[in-house]
């Protein structure tokens, strides 16, 4: 199962890795004297472009086989059955293990991805009590 960002945070992530090129390329043919700063532009629009390559491709959260796993340059893995307590406060969902701890920004996902997250959390925690 793939839990996805909302389409409104690739779209902004989209507008930085095209406006920052763009804004630099402007710069740079547009100023008599060019200066190496222009360079940061371009940098930080490839690493935006790279960025949002990255999310779009991989996605948010992704479970299989009961491991829940937080896609970033650096994945975070939790097993679902280790969870022993969900704690929601200010538009982050968290998940408490023995050990580890996995923060979930629900401001970023997706509604329908968010619904079936919940209802998954909610039967793993009730198999957990029975």
């Amino acid at each position: 199962m793939i839990i996805r960002y909302k389409k409104n945070y690739f779209r902004s992530k989209l507008i930085l890795g095209i406006g920052f090129p763009v804004l630099g390329l402007a710069a740079f043919l547009l100023d008599d004297n060019p200066s190496i700063f222009f360079y940061g532009y371009f940098f930080i629009g490839f690493l935006s472009l790279g960025t949002f390559l990255f999310e779009w491709k991989k996605q948010y959260l992704k479970i299989e086989s009961g491991v829940l796993t937080k896609n970033s340059l650096f994945p975070k893995k939790i097993n679902l059955s280790d969870i022993i307590q969900i704690k929601k406060f200010a538009g982050d969902l968290t998940l408490f293990t023995a050990t580890d701890k996995l923060v979930i920004n629900i401001d970023w996902v997706d509604k329908d991805s968010f619904k079936e997250l919940e209802l998954l959390l909610q039967n793993s925690a009730l198999k957990k009590q029975v």
